[in-house]
């Protein structure tokens, strides 16, 4: 909001009237963040003025106390390395991160909220190859992510130092997609006759097959015969 109303006096009129549109944002939801919503209007203080930004950390509160991260977590597996690439497997548990409760690892948001920040820094680490995890002195929960990403990075690089942080396509693979290129364009460039010459073709031969056969007079026949 701050980067929309540019001053901190701006902000904070549009975070109070903005957690009047709250419902109108939470209408199409099939989870269940409008049963939340619903019990912070029922636990309201009316003494106090209740913005976007404190309704919404007031539903976070009520998910926590009821454990629903910890049932989210349960019920979804993070994903593993399986020595594949570095940067491909940080790439999937961001992605495994911001589906679960839409907080990306790199966010303000995550530090700031500790318990589920160190979750999934244990479940990225977890999920690691036993050999990067054994090289690399694990970083601090707190440390940025992109910092705490690259202490790993570096140990790949350590021990694979000829291979990319992230896996490209088999050769194998590189070879079929070749192979299909070059079909298309030999197609392409391979031209059958078309319809058009072969009836032209077929209507010439049939109009001099049955040519009608010239027709001689006879009387100019006689006459030259005669001379």
């Amino acid at each position: 909001m701050l980067s929309l109303t540019k001053t901190s006096a701006r902000k904070d009129i549009l975070n109070g009237l903005a957690v009047f549109y709250l419902p109108a944002l939470l209408v199409r939801d099939e989870g269940p963040i409008n049963s939340y919503y619903n019990q912070h209007l029922v636990s309201m203080d009316p003494n106090v003025k209740y913005t976007l930004t404190s309704t919404l950390e007031n539903i976070v509160t009520l998910v926590d106390n009821d454990g629903h991260w910890a049932r989210l977590d349960m019920a979804i597996t993070s994903p593993r390395q399986n020595n594949y690439g570095i940067g491909n497997y940080i790439t999937r548990f961001k992605n495994f991160a911001l589906q679960i409760v839409g907080i990306r690892m790199d966010s303000v948001d995550m530090i700031d909220y500790t318990p589920l920040n160190n979750e999934r820094r244990r479940q990225f680490i977890n999920g690691l190859d036993n050999n990067i995890r054994v090289i690399v002195t694990q970083p601090g929960n707190f440390s940025q992510w992109h910092a705490f990403t690259q202490a790993y990075a570096d140990g790949y690089v350590r021990l694979y130092p000829n291979r990319s942080l992230y896996d490209k396509p088999s050769a194998l693979r590189k070879i079929k997609q070749n192979f299909s290129k070059n079909t298309k364009k030999f197609t392409k460039s391979f031209k059958t006759p078309s319809n058009n010459f072969i009836k032209y073709d077929n209507q010439s031969t049939f109009k001099n097959k049955h040519k009608p056969m010239q027709q001689f007079s006879t009387s100019s026949f006689l006459k030259s015969s005669k001379a």
